[in-house]
């Protein structure tokens, strides 16, 4: 386009040009044409030879103008067309180098895609390992899982045999079993004929010739004619009665810990339920498979049928014997054992000859104890007592250890208090490991979880005294014995308990005072004030406490090793009620 408008101008110029140039040429001519005179002519004539050199040399530096023009034009055109080639070898390389970077740029992305397909073919491969390793690993599982099964039903065939086997075997050995005891039987009736067949021969039969009898001695003489045949029916005299029936047993002094009745077909079992240190002892106590099924506030209660509970039937000649086993079974949790379990085989025998009787005794060893003064320095006492508030330094597991704090000597306005308690396996009130009692400046913190520790009021303000349940600590449970020492820090303050000096027992709903004074307690649950620290707050130690756990060296416990209960006949059906239990 620029170079077509170059040529236009160029075109234009030239035209301007030979324009006037002819203007020029013709103007003398037609002055002369137009006039006369002739030296007007001369004058033109040589003004035309001037004029014609002059144009000639116009003419002549036109053309060299001319000659210039064109060169500087095949300049132009030279260096236009250098420039054009110049511009066609930069497009030219522009576009070698878009078409060399179009093929880079597509043996780049042929590359990537390339890559992209080695890449999809490697993860392909990945996969499908992948899934040929779960597949092979599902086999695996499956032919391990079919395997315990296979063997779970193999061991569960071999279990059935053995299960079927066994059965089996306890079929034939009752069958064996009952043989025998029929063969006993049918001996024993075929003896007991045999003797009669002869004491009908050697012994004259009179009603006073009773197959079985009893001595008769002192009182129990009975007039022959009380043995008389009569027609019809008749009550038995009183005098008779006082024979056959039983005489009442006596009111035990104290109470036992375990006692059974023996009636006609069940058996009552009586348990103390002091002998246990838990609030429901009765979930772990059982009399075979048979719970307890009925509590009174002194006592757990065992009446089942004979048949039941798994109790074992022994027959003999002259008696029959059921026996079972109360069994005790607590579960430890906690820093502290308070129970530990027993097993008290029970028995009881019922004669076959009625009317006979025996007679014996029974030994009741009584046990000596001695007792040491607890007197500290500072005059504070710290008891060890039992029930009856009597010193004793001999408990059994899971019996109530009574506690008595006294001081000598007070003024009217004073109080004792027990700020913390806490029982350790040394005499060291430092050692460990200890177990708290009373915290929190007067907290019965036992009473949280055992119901029966508790502080126990006394009219006299000298002394405190409290009670918690025999126990051991987790470690040393085997032991037959076990020796524990008490520790308590004790305080001298006002007669108004407050929240630094109290005695608190929680009684399920809510802490009480042992004075009453409840508001006092109300930091229980949380940390109590401390108190002022003065001279009368003392740290005072027990004796050591034996803690026994099978009754031996108790005085107040009983050896029930294998207790029986009362021999009882058919004939004592219509008076079960000799021995009432009642609470």
């Amino acid at each position: 386009m620029l170079r077509g408008m170059r040529e236009f101008l160029m075109l234009v110029v030239f035209l301007a040009f030979c324009f006037n140039v002819c203007a020029l040429n013709l103007s003398p001519y037609v002055y002369a044409l137009f006039s006369d005179d002739d030296s007007v002519s001369r004058n033109h004539s040589d003004d035309w030879k001037n004029f014609m050199m002059m144009q000639s040399d116009q003419q002549g530096f036109a053309r060299e103008s001319d000659r210039q023009g064109f060169a500087r034009e095949s300049d132009r055109q030279g260096f236009a067309r250098e420039s054009g080639k110049q511009d066609f070898a930069r497009e030219s390389g522009k576009q070698d180098f878009a078409r060399e970077s179009g093929k880079q740029d597509f043996a780049r992305e042929s590359g990537k895609q390339d890559f992209a397909r080695e890449s999809g073919r490697q993860d392909f491969a990945r996969e499908k390992g992948r899934q040929d390793f779960a597949r092979e690993k599902g086999r695996q599982d499956f032919a391990r899982e079919k395997g315990r099964q296979d063997f779970a039903r193999e061991s569960g065939k071999q279990d059935f045999a053995r299960e079927s086997g066994k059965q089996d075997f306890a079929r034939e050995k009752g069958r064996q079993d009952f043989a025998r005891e029929k063969g006993r039987q049918d001996f024993a009736r075929e003896k007991g004929r045999q003797d009669f067949a002869r004491e009908r021969t050697s012994v004259r039969w009179s009603p006073l010739n009773l197959p079985v009898s009893m001595p008769a001695v002192g009182s129990m003489v009975l007039p022959i004619d009380v043995f008389k045949p009569a027609l019809g029916s008749r009550l038995l005299p009183d005098m008779v009665k006082n024979i056959l029936r039983p005489p009442p047993l006596p009111t035990p002094t104290t109470q036992k810990m375990v006692e059974v009745q023996c009636r006609a077909g069940r058996i009552v079992v009586r348990v103390l339920r002091e002998l246990f240190g838990l609030p429901n002892a009765q979930q772990d106590l059982s009399l075979g498979t048979c719970q307890v099924n009925k509590v009174t506030p002194l006592h757990f209660y065992f009446d089942y049928s004979l048949g039941s509970c798994k109790t074992m039937r022994k027959s003999f000649n002259d008696r029959m014997e059921y026996s079972n086993t109360l069994s005790y079974a607590p579960a430890f949790s906690g820093p502290v054992v308070r129970a530990l379990p027993f097993r008290i085989p029970l028995q009881c025998i019922y004669y076959r000859f009625f009317n006979s009787y025996k007679a014996g005794y029974r030994t009741c060893p009584k046990g000596t104890t001695e007792f040491k003064s607890l007197n500290m320095p500072s005059g504070i006492t710290l008891t060890s007592l039992n029930d009856d508030w009597m010193k004793n330094d001999v408990y059994l597991l899971g019996q109530p250890m009574n506690f008595e704090v006294k001081v000598p000597q007070k003024t009217r306005n004073e109080r004792v208090y027990v700020n913390k308690c806490y029982v350790t396996k040394s005499a060291n009130p430092t050692s460990t490991p200890r177990f708290a009692v009373i915290d929190n400046y007067g907290c019965m913190l036992d009473s949280v979880k055992n119901p029966q520790s508790k502080f126990v009021p006394d009219a006299r303000q000298n002394k405190i005294r409290f009670k918690i349940w025999a126990f051991v600590f987790p470690e040393t449970r085997t032991q037959v014995t076990q020796k524990l020492f008490m520790h308590c820090e004790t305080a001298i303050g006002g007669p108004v308990a407050t929240p630094s000096a109290k005695a608190c027992t929680f009684d399920g709903q809510r802490w009480k005072e042992l004075f009453g004074a409840d508001d006092a307690c109300s930091c229980c649950s949380s940390k109590c004030p401390a108190g002022l620290k003065t001279s009368a707050m003392k740290i005072i130690s027990s004796e050591p406490l034996s803690i026994t756990k099978d009754g031996q060296g108790s005085p107040a416990a009983g050896n029930f090793r294998n207790v029986k209960g009362q021999a009882v006949s058919p004939t004592q059906k219509m008076f079960e009620d000799i021995w009432n239990f009642s609470d």
